[in-house]
C-alpha cells in the first residue's frame, strides 16, 4: 500500500490559531458573505431606530429592516437564509421592535415559504424575487395590523398609515435588491469543497 505521510503543517501543529482552521479560499468568502450580510443587517437596524422612523409616508413609518431579511432568505435559499432571517429576527425580538415576536415568526416562516414557492414555480429574475419580497412584506403588514387592532393597540381608522408603511417598506426592498444580491454572490452558496 501507498502510504503518505503528514507533515506537521497538515496535522495541524505548529500553525498559528488561525491557521488550525485549514478554511480554504471558498469558505473564507462564505464566511465574508454572512458577515458582510449581518453587518448590513445592523446598519440597517440602526438608521431604521435613529433615522427612518421619523420618515413618514401616508402617515406611516416604513420599516426598512423585514424587506432586508425577506430578500436575504428570498436570495440565499430556504435553508440558509431562513435561519438568517432567524437569528437576525430574534436580535431584533431582543431589541425591542413592536410585536418583535410576531414579526420574528411572519418573517421567518414567510421568508421559508417564498423562498421555496419561488424556487419551484418562478425562474430567477428581479420581478419574481421582488414580488415575493413584496408579497412578504404585505403579509408581514397585514398580519402585525391585524394583531394590533385583535389586541387593541391600533385603530381600524390607522389602516392608511398601515398601507403607507408598506409601500415605504417595498420602495425600500427594491431600493436594497441589488446590494443584497451583491453581497449575497460572495463566496458561492456551497461550505463543502
Amino acid at each position: 500500500m501507498n502510504k503518505r505521510v503528514l507533515t506537521k503543517l497538515e496535522q495541524g501543529e505548529e500553525t498559528t490559531l488561525l491557521g488550525k482552521l485549514l478554511l480554504t479560499r471558498r469558505q473564507r468568502q462564505v464566511v465574508l458573505k454572512w458577515l458582510l450580510l449581518s453587518a448590513g443587517y445592523l446598519l440597517l437596524q440602526v438608521l431604521q431606530d435613529v433615522v427612518f422612523s421619523r420618515v413618514r409616508i401616508l402617515g406611516g413609518c416604513p420599516d426598512l429592516v423585514p424587506g432586508y431579511l425577506l430578500l436575504v432568505c428570498l436570495l440565499q435559499g430556504p435553508g440558509s437564509g431562513g435561519l438568517f432571517a432567524l437569528c437576525a429576527g430574534v436580535f431584533r425580538c431582543l431589541s425591542g421592535a413592536v410585536l418583535g415576536p410576531v414579526s420574528l415568526v411572519i418573517l421567518t416562516f414567510s421568508g421559508i415559504l417564498l423562498s421555496i414557492f419561488r424556487r419551484a414555480c418562478l425562474r430567477r429574475q428581479f420581478w419574481a424575487e421582488l414580488l415575493c419580497c413584496w408579497l412578504g412584506l404585505a403579509i408581514h403588514q397585514g398580519l402585525l395590523f391585524g394583531l394590533g387592532l385583535f389586541l387593541g393597540s391600533t385603530a381600524p381608522e390607522r389602516w392608511v398609515a398601515c398601507l403607507g408603511g408598506t409601500l415605504g417598506a417595498c420602495l425600500a426592498a427594491a431600493l436594497l435588491y441589488l446590494p443584497v444580491k451583491a453581497m449575497g454572490s460572495i463566496g458561492g452558496s456551497q461550505w463543502n469543497e
